[in-house]
């Protein structure tokens, strides 16, 4: 019964849990959410946006970064990394992704309601130990991730892992609420960092910990070292003893792509590695002509924490009890957005429709900074003769490289995506899912998946295995994403559990100093002010 009340417990809070989408995403609104609290809410569980998945294109058709995430788009419309992050429920009531962007996308489809394929993977032995896995992939990547658990099954006959899909990260969050509130959780499902404070303070989910440094079933010295320590330090919790409670699954980080053919026309050999030199490029682009720009962009908290990140700013303090990017660095790197718009060099599109990929695949512009699995979508962008067949020369020079830096500044960018979290269902349930865990994060295993899935391997040695060296001598933009960018990605969004307001917060500002209506500085002071507010 004590259990049954904290999992109920936590079902009230997470109602109320801002939650945030690790990968791109619009988010307009400084309008703050309600206060979380433990009080038991008795209105029933609202019904899922369906912004967050979306029934699939044809067969054939090129998935984006926002598929790889559990979401795929109706048909003609292709969606994108930056669609994952604004997702919030408001009290009583799911947002959709018009309303948390504050904006009316043009053209904006309508989305069935997703329906979940069962997975054929295979029949449990009679003493096997059965968990439970739920998930946001679908498509191809569901279909991948299906045939993985079904190898894992035939190979681990003590356990058998039931995969099921869940929609998109909303409706996988409404799902973990629904099944809180009943006493069932699942052994595994994926989420997003800023989910965990209200898991951990309901007593619902299980560090890994105890089980990676297990002498006989854990992790060797070798095994730890292998794994990126940038994915491994994002898992970890200052405010919960810095411990693991989430492992990395489905990893991607910010990534400036370039068209090195425009480079070419305004006389450069090599990406801006400095803002100076990412301005003067912009505008030498823009110079080549109206149809021309040197960045576009959406109002995207992402975008603006790696930009804080690369002008040598932080978003937190050093005990992450306060938010602290207004600083001369995040008032830099919102003044440089505001006046690359103000004198025409960049565009701010909006939200939703996805216009900067679009135009960068039609070889309009010159810099856009979306994820690193974006290189796995953006030639579905190409102009075609017969809506499958690129026309000729539609293909052209472009890669993948690091977002710029201030002078004197270490390059760095930000890590986002879906993790791995495990729920307190049981010893010997606790031990079965480590065992899946650790197998799928193993370097065969996760070379196989970012090979077909466009995410980040979790294991540098994954990237000297057979399914990535063939991928990157056939593909030298997934290569450059791994090689340019991921060294230099080193932290991850706030962990905080209101940070989807602030998500929210930051997006509004980005659109007020763009369009004039606030200073940068001003901009910042309030969004931190704000931002500070939702810590309370």
């Amino acid at each position: 019964m004590k259990l049954r009340n904290k999992l109920q417990a936590m079902a009230a809070v997470m109602l109320l849990l801002p939650i945030l989408a690790a990968c791109g995403g619009a988010a307009a609104t400084d309008t703050p959410v309600p206060v979380l609290t433990t009080t038991i809410v008795s209105a029933p569980l609202a019904s899922p946006t369906t912004a967050m998945a979306m029934t699939p294109t044809a067969a054939g058709t090129m998935m984006t970064s926002t598929q790889m995430m559990g979401m795929t788009p109706t048909a003609g419309t292709m969606m994108s990394g930056t669609q994952m992050m604004g997702m919030t429920p408001t009290a009583g009531t799911m947002m959709t992704g018009t309303q948390m962007a504050g904006t009316t996308p043009t053209a904006a489809p309508k989305a069935p309601t997703p329906t979940a394929t069962p997975a054929n993977v295979g029949q449990a032995a009679p003493n096997a130990t059965k968990i439970t896995f739920w998930h946001t992939q679908t498509r191809r990547n569901g279909d991948t991730l299906n045939g993985m658990i079904a190898d894992f099954n035939k190979t681990h006959p003590d356990v058998f892992v039931t995969p099921q899909y869940k929609g998109g990260y909303t409706d996988l969050l409404t799902a973990v609420q629904t099944a809180a509130a009943g006493g069932s959780l699942p052994d595994l499902t994926v989420g997003y960092e800023n989910w965990l404070p209200g898991l951990i303070s309901a007593d619902a989910v299980v560090p890994f910990d105890d089980y990676i440094n297990d002498p006989t079933t854990g992790l060797t010295a070798s095994d730890t070292s292998d794994i990126l320590p940038q994915f491994i330090a994002t898992n970890k919790y200052p405010a919960y003893g810095n411990k693991m409670y989430s492992f990395p699954f489905t990893k991607s980080t910010l990534t400036m792509w370039v068209n090195n053919d425009l480079l070419k026309k305004i006389g450069k050999s090599a990406p801006p590695a400095t803002w100076a030199e990412f301005v003067a490029d912009s505008q030498a682009i823009r110079a080549l002509g109206p149809d021309y720009y040197g960045f576009e962009f959406q109002p995207e908290p992402s975008m603006l924490v790696g930009m804080v990140y690369g002008f040598g700013g932080q978003m937190m303090n050093a005990d992450n009890s306060q938010f602290a990017f207004n600083s001369p660095q995040g008032v830099a790197a919102l003044q440089t957005l505001a006046d690359g718009v103000k004198s025409g060099y960049f565009l701010m599109v909006t939200p939703s429709t996805f216009q900067e990929e679009q135009d960068f695949a039609k070889q309009k512009v010159g810099f856009i900074m979306e994820s690193s699995s974006s290189y796995s979508f953006i030639p579905s962008y190409y102009p075609t003769n017969d809506q499958k067949t690129p026309v000729p020369g539609s293909d052209f020079d472009w890669s993948a490289a690091m977002i710029p830096h201030a002078d004197g500044v270490t390059p760095q960018t930000t890590i986002y995506g879906g993790n791995i979290i495990m729920y307190k269902t049981g010893a010997a349930q606790q031990k079965a899912a480590w065992e899946f865990v650790k197998w799928f994060t193993d370097a065969p295993q996760t070379a196989k998946w970012a090979s077909i899935s466009g995410y980040m391997p979790l294991r540098k040695s994954a990237a000297t295995t057979e399914p990535l060296q063939t991928l990157y001598a056939k593909n030298a933009r997934a290569k450059s994403a791994f090689t340019n960018v991921l060294p230099y990605a080193t932290d991850a969004e706030p962990k905080v559990g209101s940070y989807q307001q602030v998500r929210d917060i930051l997006a509004s500002i980005i659109t007020q100093a763009v369009k004039g209506t606030t200073s940068a500085a001003d901009g910042m002071k309030s969004a931190q002010d704000k931002s500070n507010q939702t810590l309370k």
